[in-house]
């Protein structure tokens, strides 16, 4: 893959324990320094990722025939890959419990036609759906103390509007902290689990932003103006990582978690779309989707890759 922002040196690899080899890939700002590695191939046709807790193994989405996709979990060296889900329906989206013993994700299991959240048990592949049926989602998150799963969605019956809800799953009492006319996306808690980040469309631009709420649905803040999607959280909560389409490919951004700062790339690979990044628990690395084209064509020369990443202010 060729970057265009700058020629990079070769890394070394970029698998947790591995001495990093990195190089500038943008210096022109006066807040920020970020260092990126060549991007690594580490799943050909992985998508969706997320980092365990423990840093130690990535969940993914997995095609595993023509019309299926399911859950997989793999060593962050890309071995000792586990098939998670078996079902004849579409398993995506997958995210951790903090104890990394269960995985959330979203399934069309119950009904063609809609997504609900639910988790499955690691060691004996127990489900449980989450989400009530009177709504369809797209995606979750489980919050830090592990009681709680955010999710985005529609209501179906009784009331109109999109929403983001919040399932205790103990109690699978569900509670709506935002529920407005316009799309509510791929929430994420953050690392100490007060606020929410999410994406959403404006539906007069038709253009999505970045926002954060706090779990009580107080403190709606705008974080991007100029285009925002797929957000996840700094492992220390000071950043933001998201995509955004400035020309004709997503290109992948930071932005300081609560906007005061102009937003600073850090990756843009020609003719890829890069989205839905997740960040390893110790700050070091990203991983993410390349995709050339559509994911419903899923094209040949898309899959998962890995960028070590360093930022100093």
């Amino acid at each position: 893959m060729r970057l265009t922002i700058v020629t990079l040196v070769a890394a070394l690899l970029f698998f947790v324990g591995c001495e990093e080899d990195l190089s500038p890939l943008k210096k022109d700002t006066e807040q920020v320094k970020i260092n990126v590695s060549e991007p690594q191939q580490f799943i050909d046709s992985g998508k969706h990722p997320e980092w365990s807790p423990d840093g130690t193994q990535i969940a993914y989405t997995r095609w595993s025939e023509e019309t299926r996709q399911d859950i997989f979990i793999a060593s962050t060296d890309g071995s000792a890959i586990q098939q998670m889900t078996f079902d004849a329906s579409e398993d995506i989206h997958p995210f951790w419990s903090p104890d990394g013993r269960s995985l959330g994700f979203s399934s069309n299991r119950i009904d063609q036609q809609k997504y609900f959240i639910f988790t499955i048990s690691v060691d004996d592949k127990e489900i449980k759906q989450i989400s009530p049926d009177t709504v369809k989602v797209q995606a979750g998150d489980w919050s830090p103390d592990g009681h709680s799963i955010v999710f985005c969605g529609q209501f179906t019956i009784d009331r109109d509007g999109h929403f983001l809800g919040l399932t205790d799953v103990t109690s699978d009492k569900t509670e709506y902290i935002l529920v407005d006319g316009s799309y509510e996306g791929w929430p994420k808690f953050s690392p100490d689990g007060s606020k929410v980040v999410f994406e959403s469309i404006d539906n007069i631009s038709n253009i999505y932003n970045i926002w954060t709420v706090n779990t009580d649905g107080s403190n709606l803040t705008q974080i991007t103006t100029e285009g925002g999607e797929y957000p996840t959280w700094s492992p220390d909560g000071e950043w933001i990582l998201y995509s955004n389409m400035e020309s004709d490919n997503y290109d992948m951004f930071i932005i300081k978690s609560d906007g005061s700062e102009k937003a600073v790339k850090v990756l843009d690979t020609k003719d890829a779309n890069e989205v839905r990044a997740s960040w390893s628990p110790d700050g070091k690395s990203i991983i993410y989707d390349t995709m050339l084209g559509t994911e419903k064509v899923r094209p040949q020369n898309s899959g998962t890759y890995l960028i070590n990443i360093e930022i100093s202010e």
